[in-house]
């Protein structure tokens, strides 16, 4: 069975797996392009995809930016705390009453 080109909210929520005040939200910021066919509010397939890939390019391209600021950091070395051993706590001189 071919999959329906035009998707109601319900359809699409669903798909995306975000609730529907989540995806009314993205509608009324004009994320996702929407018309109207007999009243009940419809989202192109197409449109919806186009939507997801966009918003998954600009992750990608976030994330390997902070990579590669990651890598281009100096990393400063510094004693290792697990070399290091815990001094007691000053012990009292029996001076409690």
């Amino acid at each position: 069975m071919a999959e329906p080109e035009l998707l109601t909210v319900e359809d699409a929520s669903r798909l995306l797996a975000v609730g529907r005040s989540t995806l009314y939200q993205w509608i009324a910021e004009g994320l996702v392009p929407t018309f109207r066919l007999h009243g009940v509010v419809r989202i192109p397939r197409s449109a919806l995809i186009r939507m997801v890939e966009t918003q998954t390019e600009g992750l990608i391209a976030s994330a390997t930016s902070i990579e590669e600021r990651a890598r281009s950091t100096p990393v400063v070395e510094g004693p290792d705390v697990r070399d290091q051993t815990r001094s007691a706590p000053a012990s009292n001189s029996g001076d409690e009453r």
